[in-house]
């Protein structure tokens, strides 16, 4: 008798088949965001996921819908990232780098671009992943706002503006550094990252003088002396 007809009694039969099917549904996945990377979404076909992947057409029907579903798996891994970096907020005790570091991390694969890219155009489009990139969208922010809330109570963010809306800025820095770079064929993403975040961080950070409310939006004043004719 081979090993492998062996079965033990009990729960342990169903949990290896629980993990084999983990393992099955991972790889189909794995071999999906490599393809979506490399040749974006929208041109990646089922038959290639699967060929990637090893499985049957019918296999990957019985783990995933339709390819959309794929990526609303793609929201749920990417909510998890968010998801960490909130409940390491508050021990955070430099926030400009923490969020530097993440945002590294999180941009760390130049290919990952194509992906975004193609779910900004699907999410206005297609309303199942509409509504779960902006789920995603506002389970991010959320997180990010926990860490510059962190950073207002340090002393190392500006107070005059809401950690939300700090957060929200933050958003709009990283996705449209994505976007501007996965359309101008550029050669270090990082290096755009760094730009990016530097330009964001002067701004965030607090004023060194405390004048920086003052002064806006007030004209200066003249400093030369009005001649008398």
């Amino acid at each position: 008798m081979s090993l492998d007809s062996l079965h033990l009694p009990g729960p342990e039969v169903p949990g290896r088949r629980q993990r084999r099917r983990e393992e099955t549904a991972q790889r189909i996945l794995s071999s999906a965001v490599r393809l979506f990377e490399k040749n974006g979404y929208t041109p990646t076909t089922v038959e290639q996921i699967t060929e990637a992947a090893d499985v049957a057409k019918g296999t990957f029907f019985n783990y995933f819908p339709s390819k959309e579903h794929l990526l609303l798996n793609v929201f749920a891994l990417v909510r998890l990232e968010f998801e960490r970096l909130e409940k390491e907020a508050p021990t955070a005790t430099d926030v400009r780098a923490h969020l530097r570091g993440f945002a590294r991390n999180f941009l760390a694969s130049p290919s990952r671009t194509n992906i975004v890219r193609n779910v900004i155009g699907l999410a206005v489009t297609e309303p199942l992943i509409g509504e779960a990139f902006q789920t995603t969208l506002l389970k991010a922010r959320a997180a990010v706002s926990r860490v510059f809330e962190r950073g207002q109570k340090l002393g190392q963010v500006r107070t005059d503006i809401s950690a939300l809306l700090l957060a929200r800025t933050f958003q709009q820095f990283i996705l449209g550094t994505e976007i501007v770079y996965s359309v101008s064929g550029g050669n270090d993403l990082q290096q755009w990252l760094d730009t990016m975040f530097e330009i964001f961080w002067s701004g965030a950070a607090p004023a060194k003088t405390g004048a920086r409310s003052a002064s806006v939006g007030k004209p200066k004043r003249s400093t030369k002396k009005k001649v008398k004719h």
